[in-house]
């Protein structure tokens, strides 16, 4: 779908896909809206992986987290809230 999109000359186009869920960790529960990406596409339409203030886009790739939950990214207000930091698992 992307690449249909970009045949009419689009500066940038990125597949997502929304949802809610509930995230746990050891230190508490939150309630989110989560967005699912493709790391590579998402660059041509926002600059939110420049954004990023701890940890790295880098391990968002698809073979970075080969065993385990796959790696994800938590704005600030949430990550305090769960009370959690880089590299801690949260469902």
């Amino acid at each position: 779908m992307v690449a249909r999109v970009r045949a009419f000359r689009v500066a940038g186009a990125a597949t997502s896909v929304y949802g809610k869920a509930l995230l746990t960790s050891a230190g508490g529960a939150a309630a989110a809206t989560v967005k699912g990406i493709v790391p590579a596409e998402e660059r041509t339409v926002t600059d939110v992986l420049a954004k990023i203030s701890e940890g790295g886009a880098a391990s968002l790739a698809e073979d970075a987290a080969p065993e385990g939950p796959p790696p994800i990214l938590l704005g600030s207000r949430l990550a305090e809230s769960l009370n959690v930091r880089v590299g801690d698992v949260s469902r």
